[in-house]
């Protein structure tokens, strides 16, 4: 039986100082998961500390990612961030010179596309597909740039500056019938938008525990298919991608090592074990809720807010497919020049709501924890605005 989801703002006491919704940023810490993480910074303090106990976090977290996602716990490596499970990934598949890589650089965050720029180097060819003219993905271009020399194919969840939502279902089954690896870069959707990897033929999922799974910086969680890793070989490799059984790390274990069967192949040293800590904290608290009301929950607070900006004359942009729209609401000046985003912006700091900019707009970023309150003293702000 799932909570009423009202009651998970309860929870967050950075609404007793301010209207949060910088989640495209970050989250932040419930009192719930900031406990988690003190009590582990205590152990560690007082000397306390188990090992044992750490990986057994590690293993808390795995496993509730895996049911996030609707994965398998072995399909989970813990990760420092995005970045790293997407090349820990991408840099395993079997590239020869002359294969290639689909990418939309224009829908991907900028952070990614310096991964896929490196592979020039191993000779493979990139091949960019640019959006339509409203922002949305290119799928028939997607699908037309693929052939039989495409390894992998990468986009992101949803777009980090528009809230575009990617077609993740129907580009996932045409690599699925092409052969070809299909990596997504979910940080701006994970813990909020639910998504399911095997329903949507997605072989490889990156996320970073700071924004929607409300945890802390330096944490990162890797899913990569049972159907794909035993198949992949890790650029890096150390102990922690070993399967040496019961053997503690200090030892080697026999020469003809063999690499874990799932994802775990890519896990390398020892984890940020208190970031873990917090993490399994927090996805266990919002797995206290439905995934589908934890979803609905920030859709329709976003609807609720574009709408209203737009009305008091700011530029929204926004698609009129609901299946393409997210959590994140962006803001561009209006077009009759009255409505100043320099003006907003002034105007939303003086009563302490939190957002972003980026690349000249406004941004905001909605979790389950907002509140239609929350929604409207936002466009109030904004209709007040001249």
């Amino acid at each position: 039986m799932t909570k009423p989801i009202l009651e998970f703002r309860e929870d967050f006491p950075a609404f007793d100082h301010c209207i949060y919704l910088n989640l495209a940023g970050r989250g932040v810490l419930s009192r719930t998961t900031r406990a988690a993480l003190d009590g582990g910074l205590d152990d560690q303090m007082l000397g306390r500390v188990r090992k044992s106990s750490w990986k057994a976090a590690a293993d808390d977290a795995r496993t509730h990612f895996a049911r996030l996602i609707h994965a398998r716990t072995n399909e989970i490596a813990c990760m420092k961030n995005v970045s790293d499970g997407l090349n820990a990934i991408a840099t395993s598949l079997p590239w020869e010179c002359g294969d290639n890589l689909v990418y939309c650089p224009n829908f991907d965050h900028p952070n990614a596309t310096f991964a896929w720029l490196n592979f020039q180097n191993l000779g493979v060819e990139l091949r960019p597909v640019a959006l339509l003219a409203d922002g949305a993905l290119d799928v028939a271009g997607i699908k037309s740039a693929m052939d039989r020399r495409t390894r992998l194919l990468t986009l992101s969840s949803v777009n980090f500056l528009t809230g575009m939502r990617a077609e993740l279902g129907e580009i996932g089954a045409c690599c699925r019938r092409n052969g070809v690896f299909f990596l997504v870069d979910g940080a701006q959707s994970t813990g909020v938008l639910d998504v399911d990897v095997q329903a949507e033929c997605i072989d490889g999922w990156c996320t970073a525990a700071n924004k929607g799974l409300l945890g802390t910086y330096g944490v990162g969680l890797t899913y990569c298919s049972d159907a794909w890793a035993s198949r992949l070989k890790p650029l890096y490799l150390s102990r922690f991608g070993v399967d040496a059984g019961e053997l503690p790390e200090s030892e080697m274990g026999p020469a003809d090592y063999k690499l874990y069967s799932g994802a775990r192949r890519f896990e390398v040293g020892n984890a940020n074990w208190t970031g873990l800590i917090a993490l399994a904290a927090s996805m266990r608290q919002m797995q206290q809720y439905s995934a589908t009301d934890i979803q609905q929950q920030a859709l329709s607070l976003a609807l609720r807010l574009a709408t209203g900006i737009r009305e008091a004359g700011f530029v929204v942009p926004g698609s009129p497919r609901s299946a393409l729209r997210s959590h994140i609401v962006t803001v561009y000046e209006g077009k009759d020049g009255g409505r100043r985003l320099e003006d907003l912006d002034q105007n939303l700091r003086a009563e302490r709501v939190m957002f972003s900019r980026r690349l000249g707009t406004i941004r905001f970023g909605l979790h389950a924890y907002n509140h239609v309150a929350d929604i409207d003293s936002v466009v109030r702000i904004a209709t007040d605005t001249r």
